[in-house]
């Protein structure tokens, strides 16, 4: 019994292994996927708009009077780079929405330059530079 058990065992990890067992088994029969998820990251870091309200919010010093300024942009841009995804999303068109959404954090970028002193700046990048899990997605 034991025996026809860990043959039995042998046999779902061997099938598993080529990719034809479990749920779907490996990725090596659906590269298209994979390749349209890493698309999907790679366009959703290139505006990471969430993590620098986070960072200006709570890891910047930064008084209510300047958060108060900021906030409209990071709401524009938060509106902005929602429409951008849904019409990846819809369309495929992840690549496009990656150049899209880099130049609208340019953009941001720029607007925050004027709001945030040197060292707010500094202080905002090195945090975003710390927090960027998706940095080896590349």
């Amino acid at each position: 019994m034991i025996f026809v058990l860990l043959i039995g065992a042998n046999f779902a990890y061997v099938e598993a292994q080529r990719g034809r067992g479990g749920r779907g088994g490996g990725m090596g029969g659906n590269r298209g996927q994979v390749q349209r998820m890493r698309a999907q990251a790679m366009a959703i870091r290139a505006f990471p708009v969430e993590r620098i309200l986070s960072g200006i919010s709570f890891g910047v010093s930064v008084p209510d009077s300047q958060l108060t300024m900021i906030r409209p942009i990071i709401k524009d841009a938060w509106a902005k780079r929602q429409g951008v995804l849904q019409i990846a999303k819809k369309d495929k068109s992840w690549k496009q929405a990656q150049e899209v959404l880099s130049t609208l954090n340019k953009e941001t970028d720029r607007k925050l330059e004027v709001l945030l002193t040197k060292e707010q700046r500094k202080q905002l990048k090195k945090l975003l530079k710390k927090t960027d899990f998706t940095r080896n997605i590349e």
